[in-house]
């Protein structure tokens, strides 16, 4: 319902919000009341509003439209409400719905709303909120944060160059992206020569930063990420463009890396592709019940929970839940302080790994190649708070 209202033009953003209400007349009796329309309210406390009634019937869904990197500049919103005022709201760069659950079998997650705390200072204040009316008064904002479950958390220690590319045209990109990948197999191939599912450090990236998919959609095979890779990068060498542009190429531009999107690596040994405003120092973490990944900063007190949502991410081989069987097999419990531990890379089997011989694209069971050992330090069920 919210992305539909988002791609609807309006000169108040309330509109995209009520107009709705006609369409959506059959909703859920155990939710929450829907919002009265009342425009004796800001637009913001609408949004907010709105975000606390979706989230009472469809969490994923709504936190896939929230996230610093989908609001507008401007907003002055807590990072767990979607901004309807971007139109493009919905737009991301894969969506295997069906096949994708990162935080195992989707269902509907407990969330709550809780106040924000009094005491907001540290390396990073939690913000504060205002509207502003037609006179252009400011005036504070009754905002809340929204508590979540977590089953995993990992601090990123590697974020891969800014995205600064010259220009739209793939022609004038060529060059900088072979600056910017260089970066990448440096770190790569220094410090990440095994990936935990047994694979190489190399083959892991190649499937990473097309997000495992090909550029019709699909599900990539490991043969396709290697051998796609390996062609893309000796075409990058000669810079023969347009001739012959490997296929490899579009599925890596459909992930828009280095324009929207970034590589990042955490201090764990996961491969995710994530917003572009992410630094050194961010967080990844996958939410109960989420069928994506997402990105956090923390923000208050250093010791604290809270945290701004960027929003969702890519964590390579993680995304069909993954991190649920390894908690039930080894009964895995949080342990306090683990996503800001720093710890060598690189510490997996160096024999060769291969596929589900199954045939199921995209998993690499558990065998005696894989090494678990690091990943497994930072699983555990613990609650967050966004705000």
């Amino acid at each position: 319902m919210l992305m539909r209202g988002s791609a609807l033009e309006a000169t108040d953003p309330r509109d995209k919000v009520y107009a709705l209400y006609n369409l959506h007349k059959f909703y859920r009796t155990d939710a929450m009341a829907r919002p009265k329309v009342d425009y004796s309210i800001p637009w913001e406390a609408v949004f907010i509003l709105i975000a606390k009634y979706t989230y009472s019937t469809h969490v994923d869904q709504t936190l896939r439209l929230a996230g610093r990197f989908r609001q507008e500049s401007n907003a002055s919103l807590p990072s767990w409400v979607p901004d309807l005022r971007n139109e493009d709201i919905g737009v991301f760069f894969a969506g295997h719905v069906t096949r994708w659950s990162a935080g195992g079998m989707a269902y509907q997650p407990s969330v709550r709303f809780v106040s924000l705390p009094s005491h907001r200072t540290g390396s990073r204040p939690i913000p504060e909120y205002y509207s502003f009316n037609g006179k252009g008064k400011k005036k504070k904002l009754v905002a809340e944060a929204m508590e979540i479950g977590a089953i995993l958390q990992d601090k990123i220690v590697y974020c891969s160059p800014q995205p600064i590319l010259p220009t739209d045209r793939v022609s004038g990109n060529l060059k900088e992206i072979s600056s910017k990948l260089a970066a990448d197999l440096a770190f790569v191939n220094e410090k990440m020569p095994r990936y935990f599912t047994g694979e190489s450090g190399l083959d892991a990236y190649a499937g990473a930063i097309i997000v495992n998919t090909t550029p019709r959609d699909e599900l990539a095979t490991a043969e396709y990420e290697r051998e796609g890779f390996a062609q893309w990068t000796a075409w990058l060498e000669t810079l023969d463009f347009p001739n012959v542009m490997p296929e490899y190429h579009d599925a890596m531009v459909n992930t828009e890396l280095w324009t929207k999107h970034l590589f990042v690596v955490s201090s764990h040994g996961l491969m995710c592709i994530v917003p572009s405003m992410t630094r050194e120092g961010d967080y990844v973490a996958i939410l109960n019940g989420c069928r994506y990944p997402v990105v956090l900063r923390r923000v208050g007190p250093d010791d604290g929970q809270y945290y701004e949502l960027l929003g969702q991410c890519y964590m390579h081989r993680m995304m069909r839940g993954r991190a649920w069987n390894l908690i039930e097999e080894y009964k895995l419990k949080y342990k306090s302080g683990s996503e800001d531990e720093v710890i060598p890379l690189g510490l997996g089997s160096t024999d060769h790994t291969d596929e589900d011989s199954g045939g199921d694209i995209g998993v690499f069971p558990f065998n005696a190649n894989s090494d678990y050992k690091n990943i497994k330090r930072v699983l555990g069920k613990r609650r967050i708070v966004l705000v």
